[in-house]
């Protein structure tokens, strides 16, 4: 038997037990503070570039933003390489390909437009996504886009990636190299404040 034969040491030992009882208790409560300090200053995660029209439709998503600088430089080239996709993608679903062309045409300047036009009706090159989207697929890899010293000029280095459907030749891939000028506006009519100019574009020398 446990408990002791005189009054007051069972009084002792049942004092002892509660003490020993609220430091454990107390060393939990401690630990759990501690715990709950670390989560509420420790530093929020960064958070991320997510491109949208304004109609909602996803465009794009980017890295993390550190300071407001590095956010410009995410959306520029957030819209740089969604721009890019857009304009030279092919897809076998035409109303994926009517939306895309409308986002180009609506983000490019008259001489841009011009631009892009004479690229689709190169004949028999098959860069029509309007007639080329049963006949095979193509993707836009983009390589890297460098800041120019011109305000507001970008290189883009990307590759057409054209994938046939079956009964057609195998696979091709396409380096090319662009320059194009970027300006970054307010919001309006349907367009982010994205204004693409000055665009021009030819296969990249091996």
């Amino acid at each position: 038997m446990n408990t002791p034969e005189f009054e007051d040491q069972r009084i002792e030992l049942t004092n002892f037990r509660l003490w020993r009882a609220l430091y454990a208790a107390g060393g939990i409560i401690g630990g759990c503070l501690f715990i709950i300090g670390l989560l509420v200053t420790r530093p929020s995660k960064p958070g991320f570039v997510v491109a949208i029209d304004t109609q909602g439709h996803f465009l794009a998503t980017g890295q993390p933003v550190m300071s407001t600088d590095v956010l410009g430089n995410s959306l520029t080239r957030l819209a740089i390489e969604t721009y890019f996709r857009y304009a030279f993608a092919i897809e076998y679903n035409r109303d994926t390909n009517d939306y895309y062309q409308s986002t180009v045409e609506g983000w490019s300047t008259a001489q841009t437009q011009k631009v892009l036009k004479t690229y689709y009706h190169e004949p028999k090159a098959g860069n029509d996504p309007f007639m080329s989207n049963l006949k095979y697929h193509q993707t836009v890899q983009i390589k890297d886009v460098l800041k120019m010293k011109p305000k507001d000029e970008y290189q883009v280095r990307f590759d057409l990636i054209r994938t046939p459907y079956a009964g057609e030749d195998g696979v091709t891939r396409t380096p090319m190299v662009a320059t194009v000028n970027f300006q970054l506006g307010e919001a309006s009519n349907g367009n982010p404040g994205f204004t693409f100019s000055d665009l021009d574009f030819s296969k990249e020398a091996q």
